[in-house]
């Protein structure tokens, strides 16, 4: 339709090692979710257009390379889809699953009975200090105050003493609330608090889109830390999505993070993906594949010495 914006697909150009170009996806260190913006009701075809688009141009790159593809999700299957119907080779760079939660009327697991026994055990040692609540922010005016409270609690914990809270980075701090104001006055950000006697002890992020949820930050007040305050939220947040609007939350965390996949025990698929674009499994896209995954292999090893 006219004036109606569709797709938007930040990208970067660049050199692959001498075997060829690439256009990588843009990413951030504060994202957890690189797919680009995309129409829902129109994906296949934005997708299919933006593929030709770039196969066409006159700096013709072999390949498009997409990372943290949520891949059992509405976009990768548009994509697949889009990337079949032009004859364009898709790859798997790497895959990984982290933890989720997800409502019961779309588990395909029962309940564990585990999480349910751990939530209540944690609410008993903590209630011995006082009475603990737990309450979701969503009215604009209420999220703005309990941002700050998540800041100041972010800035009193380990991230503080490493200089790497959001409070401590002028531009971080600027963004984040310029952000968070924007999502919440539109409805699509809450903050999660679980209080002992009125004082925040854990406080979360959590950006919405649609039914989906991504549990973007969390800070927790670390002289309760024996008590796993972070832990209990999260099991908070499992309790109440079972009646809550959200049928999905990624937990945004790294594979392996050892506090959200004790407690999350659901689990989404993660990609990083090419695309060729060029029809076909050309040489050029081959031997960009190939420098690619060299990369990734350089790097890994040299991160693990």
């Amino acid at each position: 339709q006219p004036r109606r914006l569709a797709g938007l697909f930040p990208l970067s150009r660049q050199a692959a090692w001498g075997a060829g170009k690439v256009l990588n996806g843009w990413s951030h260190p504060f994202t957890a979710c690189g797919v680009p913006l995309v129409d829902r009701d129109e994906a296949v075809e934005v997708i299919r257009t933006a593929l030709t688009a770039l196969s066409t141009g006159r700096s013709r790159q072999n390949a498009l390379s997409l990372r943290d593809v949520i891949w059992n999700g509405p976009f990768a299957a548009a994509l697949k889809q889009a990337a079949e119907s032009l004859g364009l080779p898709l790859d798997l760079l790497s895959q990984s699953r982290r933890a989720a939660l997800i409502a019961p009327a779309m588990a395909t697991e029962a309940p564990s009975p585990r999480r349910n026994k751990e939530r209540r055990r944690l609410q008993r040692r903590l209630s011995e200090k006082g009475a603990l609540a737990f309450s979701v922010i969503e009215d604009y005016n209420g999220f703005r105050a309990a941002l700050e409270t998540f800041l100041s609690l972010e800035a009193r914990g380990w991230k503080g003493r490493n200089g790497t809270a959001l409070v401590q980075a002028p531009a971080h701090a600027n963004f984040t609330r310029a952000m968070l104001w924007s999502a919440a006055r539109a409805g699509k950000a809450k903050i999660v608090l679980l209080e002992l006697d009125g004082a925040t002890i854990a406080a979360g992020i959590l950006l919405t889109e649609g039914d989906h949820g991504f549990f973007w930050k969390i800070a927790y007040c670390e002289s309760h830390a024996a008590f796993s305050p972070g832990a209990l939220l999260a099991l908070e947040m499992a309790e109440w999505i079972k009646t809550g609007p959200l049928a999905r939350i990624d937990s945004c965390a790294i594979p392996g993070h050892r506090m959200i996949e004790s407690v999350w025990h659901e689990r989404i698929s993660v990609a990083d993906v090419m695309i060729g674009l060029t029809p076909g499994r050309t040489p050029g896209y081959l031997a960009t594949r190939a420098a690619e995954m060299l990369r990734r292999d350089l790097r890994a090893r040299i991160k693990r010495i």
